[in-house]
């Protein structure tokens, strides 16, 4: 019922705009675990940025992608691109292959193929950031995951992720792991199907939307190509996502999700975020255009109400550095910061009548982003409100999908710190080192500290195939003993915690 639900909302809107559709566009979103093109793209922002691009919304889509690296001349003459960017597109056709094509069929039936090994040492711990693996009673996780799509011309687009993998009983589960029917228009893409969103600028994760988790069930809306006006590009962004997780005490919560996002020059970005975290079973339904403006505006938040959800506000800021080059050694940067808050005092709201506006439980990430245009610098500090992803309507499951917190891994009540450098030895060769210190129970008598440390390499051997390693290693001065995955218990134990993640990509 909740696919056809999301289905019949995609032909709505499909036939609504459909009138005008004639020469917009479908192109395929970029995987978000092919981490390298996305890096890429960092450094194509940072070098020459442009206001047509954003990098803080992902997935991308290719005709995203184009605005940035196409090397078509009737692009040259819209958008600036210089010799360093020249560099970056030429490595990334040497590994992607953009498929897109205007009228008739384009078949992508089968574009890539990916084997994930993971091995830990202990076995309920999670594979921390990827994507929601976890698995418990196992110490290792194995996935096969086949890519392919159609795109009907300026009609529609269908793409597939199937994936062959060992679930939590050591059985092999044969599925969709994720889906996208899209409609491309001048500006915006309706999107229905299951993915997964990343939100803000931060590298080692989110405050609101990270990709702990694995893909749900989702409708977006979504700006492609931004609005030109006299202010700047402006994108807007709405989706709303069905989470399953039957593992929960109130099962199946849904979160929508909102973003206005203003580029006044090449070089800066001015975004605001809006999660809203509500219903599953214990909670009230909403079906109603009423029901859904209340939640927007939050003026019955905490009253008790059936409007009263776990609802975030966050900004965010991105300063691009292309100004850099003049060092002569680095050629960009992005310096950027992103806030979030729990609530707020508000005269609008029924609880704050007479009160002054002020914004509470802030949580905010700190960060700097260097490149040489081969060698990739970052570093992070990020510190979360005790009061981050917990709620009185979620209980001790609080924020999260099927025990992984939806915003950043580090999880509430925490600061820490993260570093990694990342750099091309050859055009084929690549190493990367980094880690991180965690504090978890800032507010509490006893705290937990977590140190980090992580060596990776990968090889793109040819056109068709790449390869990665990555080991890690942690440190816990404290054991967590408390199943919630939003409050702590911390033991006198110690433990020492070693991953090992390795894949093979091949292209056709």
């Amino acid at each position: 019922m909740k696919l056809i639900k999301i289905i019949s909302i995609f032909v709505f809107f499909f036939i609504a705009f459909n009138i005008n559709a004639e020469g917009f566009k479908n192109s395929f979103s970029v995987d978000l675990e092919d981490e390298y093109l996305y890096r890429l793209m960092d450094r194509a922002s940072s070098i020459s940025p442009s206001r047509y691009f954003t990098n803080n919304f992902k997935p991308y889509s290719e005709r995203e992608l184009l605005v940035m690296l196409n090397n078509d001349k009737r692009m040259k003459d819209i958008f600036v691109v210089d010799g360093d960017i020249e560099d970056l597109s030429r490595k990334i056709e040497q590994f992607y292959k953009f498929k897109y094509k205007k009228e008739g069929l384009m078949d992508n039936l089968l574009g890539k193929i990916n084997l994930t090994m993971r091995y830990k040492n202990e076995d309920d711990e999670q594979f921390s950031n990827t994507l929601g693996s976890e698995y418990k009673g196992t110490n290792y996780n194995v996935a096969l995951k086949l890519d392919g799509g159609v795109n009907f011309g300026d009609l529609i687009l269908f793409s597939y992720t199937l994936s062959l993998e060992n679930n939590e009983n050591d059985n092999l589960d044969v599925g969709i792991y994720k889906f996208n029917l899209k409609k491309g228009f001048r500006h915006i893409t309706v999107i229905a199907g299951k993915d997964n969103v990343v939100v803000g600028p931060g590298y080692f994760g989110n405050l609101l939307f990270s990709k702990n988790i694995e893909p749900e069930m989702m409708l977006m809306f979504k700006t492609e190509i931004p609005y030109d006006t006299f202010i700047g590009a402006i994108r807007w962004y709405l989706w709303n996502m069905w989470i399953d997780d039957n593992d929960r005490a109130n099962t199946d919560p849904k979160l929508l999700g909102m973003r206005l996002s203003l580029m006044p020059f090449d070089w800066l970005e001015l975004a605001g975020t809006r999660a809203i975290y509500y219903g599953g079973s214990g909670n009230p339904s909403y079906s109603s255009v009423n029901d859904y403006w209340k939640l927007f505006t939050a003026e019955d938040e905490n009253t008790g109400n059936k409007w009263d959800t776990d609802q975030y506000f966050g900004v965010d800021v991105s300063l691009y550095l292309p100004i850099l080059k003049k060092t002569g050694f680095l050629k960009g940067g992005k310096l950027y910061t992103e806030y979030s808050w729990t609530d707020i005092t508000a005269p609008w709201q029924k609880e704050d009548k007479g009160k002054d506006f002020q914004l509470l439980g802030a949580s905010y990430i700190h960060g700097l982003y260097l490149t040489t245009g081969n060698t990739d610098f970052r570093f992070e500090y990020t510190k979360i409100s005790h009061v981050n992803y917990n709620n009185h309507n979620f209980g001790t499951d609080g924020y999260t999908d099927e025990g992984y917190l939806i915003g950043h891994y580090a999880g509430r009540d925490s600061k820490s710190y993260f570093a990694e450098i990342y750099d091309e030895i050859t055009d084929k060769l690549h190493f990367y080192i980094g880690g991180g210190i965690i504090k978890r129970g800032l507010n509490m008598k006893t705290q937990q500290y977590v140190k980090e440390g992580y060596v990776g390499g990968r090889y793109l051997w040819s056109k068709a195939v790449q390869l990665g390693v990555k080991i890690s290693y942690s440190s816990e001065s404290k054991i967590d003993i408390n199943p919630s995955p939003v409050y702590y218990t911390f033991s006198d134990e110690s433990r020492d915690i070693l991953k090992v993640y390795t894949e093979v990509d091949y292209r056709f």
